[in-house]
This record gives C-alpha cells, sequence and structure tokens, in this order.
C-alpha cells in the first residue's frame, strides 16, 4: 500500500520499515473483493492500459501463489484473458501447483510453476535454489515488460523478481 502502513499519521511510535517503505513507493495496489463484477475488472484494464509503462507492454509476467478456483485466481484469470485478447503474450508462474485451474491455466498460457511437490505444497512459499532455474529460464526465454503479482501470499518472491527481472511490479493487494 502507499503509503507504507508504518508511516500513517494515527500510528503511535513511528518505526523505520525500509522495506515497506521502498516497496510501497513501487507497487500499484488494486481492488480485489468477491463481490468485484467483470464490468469492473475491465474498467481496471483499461485504466492499466492508458498507463504509459504498461501500453507499451507487450510482455507481462503474472504470478500467482496457486491455481485453486477462489477470487484472487479468478480476478488474475479475468485480467490475463482481457489482455492476451488486446495482443499481449502472458507468462504465469504459479507459485505451488494445488487448485483445479491448472488445466485452464495451461492451456491457455505460458505457465511455470515453482513448487509442485506434495512436501512443498505443505510448506507454503518456500522458496529454495532448485525454484531459481524456474525464473531464470522465464528470463532466458522470455522478454518481459512488467510483472503482476496476485497477493500479498506471493509476497515472499518479490525480491527474487526484482533482482531477476528488474521490472515494475503491480500487485492488487499489497
Amino acid at each position: 500500500f502507499y503509503p507504507s502502513l508504518n508511516q500513517l499519521t494515527y500510528l503511535p511510535d513511528y518505526q523505520s520499515c525500509p522495506v515497506s517503505e521502498d516497496i510501497s513507493k513501487r507497487v500499484l495496489s488494486l481492488p480485489l473483493y468477491p463481490d468485484l463484477e467483470e464490468t469492473i475488472v475491465l474498467k481496471i484494464c483499461e485504466i492499466i492500459n492508458k498507463n504509459s509503462w504498461v501500453a507499451n507492454s507487450k510482455n507481462i509476467l503474472f504470478v500467482s501463489h496457486d491455481a485453486n478456483r477462489a477470487g484472487a485466481q479468478l480476478f488474475l484469470l479475468s485480467i490475463m484473458r482481457h489482455l492476451k485478447s488486446q495482443g499481449n503474450n502472458i507468462i504465469l508462474l504459479v507459485i505451488n501447483d494445488w487448485g483445479n485451474l491448472n488445466e485452464t491455466f495451461d492451456n491457455e498460457f505460458i505457465t511455470y510453476y515453482l513448487n509442485s511437490s506434495i512436501k512443498e505444497r505443505t510448506s507454503f512459499l518456500k522458496f529454495t535454489k532448485k525454484n531459481k532455474p524456474s525464473l531464470k529460464s522465464i528470463s532466458e526465454n522470455h522478454k518481459i515488460d512488467f510483472i503482476y503479482v496476485n497477493t500479498i501470499a506471493s509476497v515472499d518472491l518479490l525480491p527474487e523478481l526484482k533482482s531477476t527481472f528488474n521490472k515494475p511490479i503491480v500487485n492488487n493487494d499489497l
């Protein structure tokens, strides 16, 4: 969020949070809630498309924390479909592969998975050296213009995304 939550004036005892303050300057937060109508999603896409760096972006990396059929993932799916229909190249990184949207993701988009074993699924957002080749593979095989991370559940991956791609990151609920 902007501003960083530690900078809100009504909170007592200001504490420095340099990581939060840095992220708050670089991340765009988008609305996401259960009753969000598709017309609103399309309006959000229209507004994003008018932004100069997004309008010139044709290669978008989307990051989803899993493939579950839930609000954040369905919102992500709607945005990806819309932007793909506008001629953008969509690359999807799914952190944990559980959920029933895997087949949809695989059929409609170039999809990569970080964690795909049962053991890794039980340790949510566990990133190890063996996961890094997936990011490296994406960076070697695809030009990325900007990154959309669908939820705060993916926040642990932000430093790695930043260092690997050095591109703007958009998020709907950081």
